[in-house]
Parts: structure tokens; C-alpha cells; sequence
């Protein structure tokens, strides 16, 4: 994951030099160009799983001791 947002480059060289290449293979994506192909205003693809996921979000919550797996708390979810 690291380096799939880093780059190879790493962190370390991003803090210390920025963007040392345009290509995000080395350099990682913060501080990338942008390629919005010509659309002003658009959902990223990531915002529409996310979103499109809300419904599985449960209701009800129950927490439970680790240790003799009684209940602690019983909440809901606020919308």
C-alpha cells in the first residue's frame, strides 16, 4: 500500500525533494497531475463503492467483554 501511494521513491525522499519524477511509479500520486478528461466536476470511482456501501452499515451495535463475552453496551446507529 505504501508504496502504491508513495511510489518506489518512498516517504523519506517525497519529504525531503517532493516529486522527483512525473511518473507515479517513482514518485507515488501525492502531487500528481490530475486527469479529469475534460469533465469539470466529477465522483471519484472510490466516493461511488464507498457510497453505494452505506447501506451495509448495521443499525444496531452490541459490544461485547473480550473477556467472558458478556454484553458491555447495546447502541444504535444515529442518521
Amino acid at each position: 500500500m505504501r508504496t502504491t501511494w508513495w511510489g518506489i521513491a518512498g516517504e523519506g525522499v517525497h519529504n525531503r525533494f517532493g516529486r522527483i519524477s512525473r511518473s507515479d511509479l517513482i514518485s507515488g500520486i501525492p502531487g500528481s497531475r490530475k486527469n479529469l478528461f475534460d469533465v469539470p466536476y466529477a465522483l471519484t470511482e472510490e466516493f461511488g463503492a464507498v457510497y453505494r456501501m452505506h447501506p451495509l452499515i448495521p443499525d444496531d451495535y452490541t459490544f461485547r467483554s473480550t473477556a467472558d463475552d458478556s454484553v458491555l453496551a447495546e447502541n444504535t446507529f444515529e442518521t
